[in-house]
């Protein structure tokens, strides 16, 4: 009897031990989160410079903005700009309607005349401005990206007809995009 009382009381004791370890394990271990999201930034700042001078990425849109200013929610895998050095592909798509491409809207792919890229070494975010021409027209494109990736960005066409669109930049292996038939 004696002994079983020892091991209960053996047992509450390590129990107790353990909490008050566990309770000093997750103020470490927030400090070593913090720390962790400080390097996967710096990762992801370095990736996404990488991305921008290679000029070489897709920029998956999360939202559209339409010339009005009013914000639509937006399917990533069918709203995207994609710059493979010199070609584009725009697509404007919704998952609820058919269009001319297939996916709801419309898809351009057209050839960088000019291309501006410019760094602001003080917020880190850079701006690129390009004139893409295609058989449908010409567009100029501006996007503002974030050094996280976070982006903006505005297509005007030869008319002064603007959509806008807000969403991310990733690389072609890291993108879910799907392509509808182009013009």
């Amino acid at each position: 009897m004696k002994s079983i009382l020892i091991i209960i009381a053996a047992l509450f004791l390590s129990v107790s031990i353990q909490a008050q370890e566990n309770t000093s394990n997750k103020k470490l271990t927030r400090k070593e989160k913090k720390e962790l999201q400080k390097k996967e930034d710096e990762i992801t700042k370095k990736e996404v410079k990488l991305l921008i001078e290679s000029n070489q990425f897709v920029f998956e849109a999360y939202e559209i903005i339409d010339r009005e200013g009013n914000t639509y929610a937006a399917n990533s895998n069918i709203n995207f700009i994609t710059l493979d050095t010199t070609h584009v592909v725009f697509q404007l798509g919704s998952a609820s309607l058919i269009g001319l491409n297939g996916v709801g809207g419309v898809t351009i792919e057209g050839k960088v005349s000019t291309i501006k890229v410019n760094h602001n070494e003080k917020n880190g975010y850079t701006y690129i401005i390009m004139k893409v021409e295609s058989r449908l027209g010409f567009y100029d494109i501006q996007m503002d990206i974030s050094p996280l990736g976070k982006s903006g960005a505005k297509i005007t066409t030869s008319d002064n007809k603007l959509i806008g669109y807000s969403g991310e930049i990733v690389s072609f292996k890291d993108s879910r995009i799907y392509q509808g038939s182009t013009f």
